[in-house]
């Protein structure tokens, strides 16, 4: 008998709920999310597409291989993909990849150059869209988004695989001048500044966060998939499952990876239009590959 839990990780990847969504057989490879010859690296794949599209002698060829030896490259690569995939602005991702050239690799004397960081970031884009499926996704939802701003919506719906309903609304801030008596005393006053919710809709918010949303939403609903029926002991944190170690953590994984097929397998697309009473636009699909049979998983 014993109260230690062997814990898994499952869902939590932007990146493969997008493939999962998209039904894109090759992103999902990059992913894990199906099977291959040899373990896959999503980082190392968007770093392999720069150095492809890159013009000969972009990059210091020696500096590159002692950078490469060193892993520093995928934690760079990391760094940046982990918060695009929840639609970090893209002067957000220059920081960031600024930031480990200047704090990282400059006091390990492996960084890039001046030059060569300027063209690191137009490829950076190039190949993340390539590589990941990221802007195609946070595009589709954007613009749909924008939709509804225009149209006048104040809030935005969406229900999961499992029933459970998101209402998003972010609101501009105004500040307002509150006069109060100080302490009781009725001859010395102050003046505060208070924040409040104005009835305007913050777009930027907006924006940044619709994809966002919906993902860990549907993060959320491959756990209600898995386990809602589950009888005995388990745990669990945001995308992961812990059972005791026996043959219950075999049958936990299979469960976890039901759970992933169901919660993607949901029609997001569809149920985002009918959700917000958008009509459903051949001029505007879906960005479905097709090529995923999801039972791979």
């Amino acid at each position: 008998y014993t109260q230690v839990f062997i814990t898994v990780d499952c869902s939590c990847s932007g990146t493969s709920i997008f493939n999962s969504w998209r039904r894109y057989l090759n992103g999902a490879r990059l992913t894990n999310v199906v099977g291959s010859d040899e373990p896959q690296d999503i980082y190392i794949a968007v770093w392999n597409e720069m150095k492809r599209i890159a013009k000969p002698n972009t990059f210091r060829a020696n500096q590159i291989k002692r950078l490469e030896d060193t892993g520093l490259i995928r934690k760079m690569m990391k760094s940046t993909y982990v918060p695009a995939q929840y639609s970090s602005s893209a002067n957000e991702q220059e920081r960031r990849l600024r930031y480990f050239n200047d704090y990282t690799l400059t006091p390990a004397k492996l960084n890039f150059t001046v030059e060569e960081m300027n063209v690191l970031y137009k490829l950076w884009h190039i190949a993340l869209d390539e590589v990941s499926s990221m802007s195609t996704v946070i595009g589709w939802f954007q613009a749909r988004a924008k939709e509804l701003i225009e149209r006048g919506d104040k809030t935005i719906r969406f229900t999961n695989s499992v029933g459970s309903v998101m209402t998003q609304g972010y609101f501009l801030e105004g500040r307002r001048k509150v006069t109060t008596f100080h302490h009781g005393s009725t001859t010395l006053l102050i003046e505060s500044n208070y924040n409040y919710y104005t009835d305007k809709v913050d777009t930027r918010k907006v924006l940044g966060a619709i994809t966002a949303n919906i993902t860990h939403l549907t993060d959320a609903s491959a756990l209600c998939e898995a386990l809602w029926n589950y009888e005995g002991l388990f745990a669990t944190i945001h995308d992961a499952v812990g059972f005791p170690p026996s043959q219950k953590l075999d049958g936990g994984i299979e469960r976890l990876k039901d759970g992933f097929i169901k919660a993607t397998s949901h029609n997001v697309w569809q149920q985002f239009c009918l959700d917000n009473h958008l009509a459903i636009d051949p001029q505007t699909p879906p960005p479905v590959v097709g090529d995923l049979d999801l039972e791979l998983i």
